[in-house]
């Protein structure tokens, strides 16, 4: 018996990193994500996983055992060291424990999954692997999340949705709120890949140990998602990226990825989830020529990447 499960890609435009405290955060979906194929059989319950990339190549191979106590023992003697290993066995245990009978000590599970972006993209490696092992296990994905990483778990809501969303952690609590956003301007708007990856967890807990934001912060940037959300002038969305670039660079102690390294770029740049990696958003058409004359060759159209309604 095989079963396939899908979930998408994301963006997030607003509301990096105060989105942990409460602030509402604005995120999008992309066409590209990742697949997750299960074929079960008789057998004593093996779990042997195949993890390939965009280019079809293979990221990861290993195995597991299901033991009795319902927890699994590694086949992969570099298991120990390999962080791969370690957060997927971490997943997949968490999994169980929520839904303890799922698995069955007399079957094997041959398990495939398929980025369809490359890795270092950053549209959610991750959030799409938990969220295609919690709807095969049958449980909730938030659930799995929060057990699983650091984060808001946005892209979860994303994944789960396939919508564009306005997003809140109230009292640590998801609040999804999807919308309808294709901006009269989406022509003009580009998503330009910087050739590094951030890592979440990392970010996140510099983050956390440096506390440079109030309450007034968080309705400032809320009230920023909000107007994102129903521009319909570019001008306008531009000035609001600009704001909420000069506020974030504060709260980080870091300057944006404009005054950085794109000074000269006429339109505006805005960076996306972690800042410093992955994709950063810029505005109007000069994208296609500024960023591959300084280096920076992936540069996406909105239709390219982005699943709007």
């Amino acid at each position: 018996m095989k079963s396939i499960f899908y979930c998408c890609g994301k963006l997030l435009i607003s509301g990096e990193y105060l989105i942990l405290n409460g602030a509402k955060a604005f995120a999008l979906p992309t066409k590209y994500g990742q697949t997750l194929e299960v074929e079960s059989k008789n057998g004593s319950g093996k779990i042997l996983w195949v993890a390939y990339k965009s280019d079809k190549s293979i990221w990861l191979e290993t195995s597991f055992i299901l033991t009795v106590n319902n927890l699994l023992k590694s086949t992969n003697r570099l298991a120990a060291d390999d962080t791969r290993i370690i957060l997927l066995k971490k997943i997949l245990e968490n999994a169980i424990r929520l839904n303890p009978f799922f698995l069955n000590n007399n079957t094997d599970y041959l398990i495939s999954t398929t980025l369809q972006f490359p890795i270092d993209w950053g549209l959610g490696s991750s959030s799409t692997l938990i969220c295609n092992v919690a709807n095969w296990f049958k449980i909730n994905p938030f659930l799995l999340f929060f057990d699983s990483l650091k984060g808001s778990a946005y892209d979860i809501a994303v994944a789960i949705e396939q919508k564009p969303l306005i997003y809140q952690l109230d009292a640590g609590k998801p609040k999804i709120e999807t919308i309808k956003f294709l901006p009269p301007f989406a022509n003009e708007i580009f998503f330009v890949h910087l050739n590094k990856k951030q890592k979440s967890d990392n970010e996140i807990l510099k983050f956390e140990q440096n506390k440079y934001w109030d309450n007034k912060t968080l309705n400032k940037i809320s009230e920023i998602t909000l107007q994102m959300t129903k521009c319909k002038k570019l001008e306008e969305f531009e000035n609001l990226i600009a704001e909420h670039e000069n506020i974030m660079s504060k709260v980080l102690r870091t300057k944006a990825i404009k005054e950085q390294h794109f000074n000269d770029y006429q339109g505006a740049i805005k960076s996306l989830g972690a800042w410093g990696g992955d994709f950063v958003l810029a505005t109007r058409k000069d994208a296609l020529n500024y960023f591959p004359l300084n280096g920076y060759n992936t540069v996406k159209s909105w239709n390219d990447l982005i699943i709007s309604y």
